[in-house]
């Protein structure tokens, strides 16, 4: 299945000189704990809450003078829309990151996908596998009730 039929997160873009506290309050508004960071509709940094707060406010910095430049993750890591699952699962774990940036064949950003995101679906389909499972071996304990005269 290709990992843009899974992304829940939306598109939420931020400039790069945009203020930290303006990243702050997009997020909050949008609730989301990334922005991809565009300039002319181009991926060119990913700024997420931990950011804000491990580079900026934990250092005691100014939230409205510090452009989002100064902390954003440059050239971050990003998965194309067709790829798999597990192609993203890859990426995360060589980015060692929580979220990747979905962009289309253009590099356009089309969502994100996060680890929470990848989680649910995965163990949505095993919950699922293991009902079918569950269900063939209630039939075959019923077959074999049935041949041995039910003891």
């Amino acid at each position: 299945m290709p990992i843009s039929e899974i992304i829940t997160a939306p598109v939420v873009t931020i400039a790069a000189d945009a203020t930290v506290a303006a990243a702050a309050r997009t997020m909050r508004d949008h609730h989301v704990g990334a922005l991809l960071v565009t300039q002319g509709g181009d991926l060119v940094g990913l700024v997420t809450d931990r950011d804000i707060t491990v580079s900026v406010i934990a250092e005691e910095g100014d939230v409205e003078r510090t452009p989002v430049a100064n902390i954003m993750a440059r050239e971050p890591a990003f998965v194309r829309e067709h790829a798999g699952i597990f192609a993203a699962i890859r990426a995360m774990q060589r980015a060692n990151v929580r979220r990747l940036p979905v962009v289309d064949q253009h590099l356009r950003p089309i969502g994100v996908i996060a680890a929470d995101d990848l989680l649910i679906y995965l163990s949505n389909e095993l919950g699922t596998l293991a009902k079918g499972l569950f269900r063939g071996l209630e039939r075959e304990r019923s077959r074999l009730g049935e041949l041995t005269g039910g003891s």
